[in-house]
């Protein structure tokens, strides 16, 4: 077979523990897609090949129609042992790209099987009185749909389905990428269409592409194959494309796939009502980046029942894209399930998932990019609101006065299962002061307030939406004392090569400033700060802070050092304990810092979030090299951009550190 795939099939037992059958097909590039199995246990697939098939006496098409490829169509009997029938299916043109695929199958209670994917030729096989004889793409793709009878040896029906796209004027394709049968033979088809006069029908629910590119769409077909009973796009103005359907009892139409669109048509109360493609919202999607989306439609298509997206953010490294969902199923009592892949490390998992994060990311951190599978689960309205529980947390105690003070809200349902929406109110001593959103689909809201001295009770309330109950939270005492927060100096106090510009701030909002320069205690009588101090040689600044009818602070003591023959570069690097991170996991960044020549450098580093400060911790000596290390657990869902800037000494010269991006999931 050389290098040359070649299709298989294969059956395994009901627990996953072996094999019924497995068999391989064919002598050569036999490319199989799709499968479908009736209630006697055949198996039916379809996929495109180059020859080699092995067909049957019986064979509607037995000898490979073009130079190129062709669909085929392939019956097993329930042993696995034996073709029942095996066919080719394609036009006999000839040319120098692929011209069939087949993309999807199914079987209806009478054992014949449809087969649907997409064609350029202008002679594939159609059946008189069809939908549609002739492909009106002459230089693109057309979908092509086709029933066999039982034995494989004719078509019931074959027809095309699509426009004028044209392969000249960009990646321009109608093609099917699944199809569904109901109890009447009528074949629901879906897919991408590259074509803007699609055949669409009266009342569709949208009878227009809103795009440039290509588009889902939806279509059912008579059981004759001769009309649509309804045809409709389904997308926003940027693409999309529908990879399965699946019908419902009462012949609702349910599809999936995956949109770039932010404008693709979600319903009131979707679980999810934005596309998350943005790195920037409500900026337009990062380029090649989507969400999945999974819509119900009613029986004759003229409006949706539900529809949502359904992903995370993309990662902000450059090159990796989003993913979507590719399959799905609805179970005899209305269970609805997608399963897809996603590169997000925040795509919505479940309390009691199976796998809470995404693994893939590891190779993402180091150069690459995967995904991993998902698989969701759609619940419906609950008769009555399900309990939540909703729990406090805040800084610890004591605070100093007039410090802004996070506070947590962290509201989970209490079956474990579902997503919370909706938001939180914050209350202090009976008085309501803050109320926010809950973040994304993390159940987490926060609030920060600045508390007078004194000992305070809290609570947070959450609101409650259509399917979860209000929950309120214990009371949490949180103590404040009168005495100021100590003002902080930037940059570090330490060694530098040139004069400083001095910067003086205090977490205690409000609070006035004073300091000194000559080695004096600061009192409030001294020189109140109103702007940078400028540092150009050696020079120890003392400072208070002093709070409106508090206690001042600590003294704050920053001696620094100007010496401009500082004259040694080095280098940082910087690495996280655990990327990507849960939230509310401690996370260390460890930086590294070493000299171009001579001894290790020393001093101090600053970890820096974005433009803001997230800490800064002293260098340790390793010989050759120094290192320095920063814990945080406060870091939210989604991405941060860490950087850690070393402020040099007498011998060594100022650096920072690359941008080290650090994902945490929900």
């Amino acid at each position: 077979m050389g290098d040359t795939p070649t299709g298989y099939i294969t059956k395994v037992s009901p627990g996953g523990s072996s094999l019924e059958y497995s068999t391989l097909i064919g002598a050569q590039n036999i490319n199989s897609s799709a499968i479908a199995v009736d209630s006697s246990g055949d198996a039916y697939i379809t996929g495109a090949t180059s020859g080699g098939l092995p067909v049957t006496g019986n064979a509607f098409l037995k000898t490979l129609p073009n130079s190129t490829s062709s669909a085929f169509a392939m019956k097993f009997n329930p042993a696995g042992s034996a073709l029942v029938y095996s066919t080719y299916l394609g036009g006999s043109s000839a040319g120098d790209s692929p011209d069939d695929q087949g993309s999807a199958t199914a079987v209806d209670g009478a054992g014949h099987a449809y087969v649907a994917g997409c064609t350029r030729q202008t002679h594939f096989p159609t059946t008189p009185g069809a939908l549609q004889t002739v492909n009106k793409a002459s230089t693109g793709n057309n979908a092509f749909v086709s029933k066999l009878n039982e034995d494989g040896s004719g078509l019931d029906y074959s027809t095309y389905l699509g426009g004028t796209a044209s392969a000249t004027s960009g990646s321009k394709a109608d093609c099917i990428n699944a199809i569904a049968v109901d109890s009447a033979e009528n074949a629901y088809v879906a897919g991408v269409a590259g074509s803007s006069d699609f055949p669409v029908t009266d009342g569709a629910v949208q009878a227009r592409d809103l795009n440039s590119e290509f588009t889902g769409f939806v279509s059912k077909l008579n059981p004759a194959g001769s009309a649509l009973v309804f045809s409709t796009y389904l997308g926003g103005s940027n693409f999309e494309e529908v990879t399965s359907i699946g019908i419902d009892a009462g012949l609702h139409v349910f599809v999936a796939g995956f949109t770039s669109s932010l404008d693709f048509p979600v319903t009131p109360g979707a679980f999810q009502r934005t596309n998350n493609c943005s790195l920037d919202p409500p900026g337009p999607c990062r380029p090649g980046t989507t969400n999945a989306f999974f819509t119900e439609l009613k029986s004759d298509a003229s409006s949706l029942i539900y529809s949502t997206y359904l992903g995370g953010h993309p990662s902000p490294d450059p090159g990796v894209p989003s993913a979507g969902a590719y399959g799905l199923a609805i179970g005899a009592a209305g269970e609805e399930v997608v399963a897809g892949a996603t590169y997000a490390a925040d795509f919505p998992v479940t309390a009691k998932a199976f796998q809470k994060q995404n693994k893939a990311l590891d190779l993402v951190s180091s150069g690459g990019f995967t995904d991993n599978a998902f698989v969701t689960k759609f619940a419906e309205q609950p008769s009555s609101p399900l309990a939540t529980t909703t729990t406090l947390s805040a800084d610890p105690n004591p605070q100093k006065a007039n410090t802004a003070i996070t506070l947590l809200a962290n509201v989970s349902a209490d079956d474990g299962f579902g997503f919370l929406s909706g938001g939180v109110t914050f209350s202090v001593d009976g008085t309501q002061v803050d109320s926010t959103s809950l973040i994304g689909l993390t159940g987490v809201a926060v609030a920060y307030v600045n508390l007078a001295p004194g000992s305070h009770n809290i609570i947070a309330k959450y609101r409650g939406s259509t399917i979860y109950s209000p929950s309120t939270s214990a009371t949490l005492k949180e103590t404040v004392s009168s005495t100021a927060s100590a003002p902080v100096a930037l940059p570090l106090p330490g060694t530098y090569r040139k004069s400083q510009q001095v910067n003086l701030t205090s977490p205690s909002v409000g609070a006035a400033i004073y300091y000194t320069t000559n080695g004096a205690p600061p009192t409030q009588s001294s020189t109140k700060y109103a702007g940078p101090i400028t540092v150009s040689s050696s020079e120890t600044i003392k400072a208070i802070a002093v709070p409106s009818g508090g206690t001042p602070s600590t003294v704050t003591v920053a001696a620094y050092d100007i010496d401009t023959a500082a004259i040694v570069d080095q280098f940082i690097t910087l690495v996280s304990s655990a990327n990507p991170s849960a939230f509310g996991q401690p996370v260390t960044f460890t930086a590294t810092v070493t000299a171009a020549s001579g001894p290790a450098p020393t001093g101090s580093v600053v970890f820096l979030h974005g433009t803001g400060t997230l800490g800064s911790a002293p260098l340790v000596s390793h010989g050759s090299y120094s290192t320095a290390a920063f814990t945080t657990s406060a870091l939210t869902p989604l991405g941060h951009s860490i950087t850690v800037v070393y402020t040099g000494n007498a011998t060594h010269t100022e650096t920072s550190s690359p941008v080290l991006t650090q994902e945490v999931t929900p």
